[in-house]
């Protein structure tokens, strides 16, 4: 990765990689005393690091008091078995009855490089080998696009 090698070069590399599905080729370092992000490049990816850990450091280094990514509890409308690795899929919050339910995104595709955040209005989190029933509650992560 060239990004990598160059972020190296000028400074240094504190996070290489995470672990999670979209996501895993994230950096952060720095260069010259900055902070310096480097997303990876499919844009489902981008666009889930970037909620979950570039806006919460930017709005932090900004002395917001409320920086962390909001979460909480929603019950399933789908059924899904996970793979080995944690997982963000992008979801639809709705209601049923006037409680608050959570769909998967109808163009959820499980591959980062499609962009399928169209009809999302959040994320849920998947742990590694996970099987979710509906009904069951499961993380749900609300992003604003404002």
């Amino acid at each position: 990765d060239h990004v990598r090698k160059a972020i190296n070069q000028l400074g240094e590399i504190s996070i290489w990689q995470v672990d999670m599905k979209p996501g895993r080729p994230f950096a952060f370092g720095f260069i010259n005393n900055k902070p310096v992000f480097a997303l990876p490049g499919k844009p489902v990816a981008a666009f889930t690091i970037y909620h979950l850990f570039v806006l919460p450091a930017l709005l932090r280094a900004q002395g917001a008091d409320c920086f962390m990514p909001v979460s909480y509890w929603v019950q399933a409308e789908f059924k899904l078995t996970s793979g080995k690795k944690r997982e963000f899929l992008s979801a639809r919050l709705s209601s049923d009855s006037g409680k608050p339910i959570v769909c998967l995104d109808e163009t959820e595709k499980k591959e980062s490089s499609i962009i399928s955040m169209a009809k999302a209005t959040g994320f849920i989190l998947v742990e590694p080998e996970q099987t979710i029933q509906q009904g069951d509650f499961v993380l749900y992560y609300p992003v604003s696009l404002a």
